[in-house]
């Protein structure tokens, strides 16, 4: 019986279990919904990979028992998506939920209840849980985007000194003068 969906990377499905509580004054809230979200996890470049998927009603032929006995979701799983997003080194990370519409405050206690079911002993693998804040020009780290802003301005300098250079009349040099060539090679002989 085919296994669908199929690979090596399908068939490694990150598939812990993740519930979250936040503890605020004594009081128990759990995330869930939109407060604890991951239906718009995946990029739109993602979305591309999985144009042609089957019809989920169209599945009764075929398995979606993996080889170690798990549950391998749908294509249209966002999860799913992501964790087909092939990492570029050993060491990764990748997006599994996001916290809505909720600022934390000091003092907070945000509790996670972890079910493991991927196991990385067999590799001597590691997993982590990364809490972080995202803002306009990326993560926590504003490296990056200061670099972009940095060489953004250079750039606007110099095409600054560019255009004033063209603009003024004793720092413009007129196209085509023989003045500024030189010719050292010997020409072609009268006979």
């Amino acid at each position: 019986m085919p296994i669908y969906p199929c690979g090596i990377i399908a068939n490694s499905f990150f598939n812990d279990e993740y519930s979250a509580i936040l503890i605020r004054d004594g009081n128990r809230t759990t995330l869930s919904g939109d407060n604890f979200d991951g239906s718009d996890i995946a990029w739109e470049s993602d979305d591309d990979k999985f144009l042609n998927i089957s019809n989920p009603d169209d599945l009764a032929d075929v398995s979606r028992i993996g080889t170690e006995g798990n549950t391998l979701p749908l294509p249209t799983s966002q999860e799913f998506r992501v964790w087909f997003r092939v990492a570029g080194f050993p060491r990764f990370s990748k997006l599994h939920r996001k916290i809505n519409d909720m600022d934390f405050e000091a003092g907070d206690t945000l509790e996670l209840t972890i079910q493991n079911n991927f196991r990385v002993s067999d590799f001597d693998g590691e997993k982590h849980v990364m809490l972080s804040t995202v803002t306009i020009l990326g993560g926590e780290n504003f490296f990056l985007g200061s670099v972009y802003v940095i060489v953004g301005c250079l750039c606007l300098i110099y095409a600054g000194l560019m255009t004033v250079k063209s603009c003024v009349p004793s720092w413009k040099r007129a196209a085509g003068r023989m003045k500024y060539f030189s010719w050292t090679g010997v020409g072609p002989t009268a006979g």
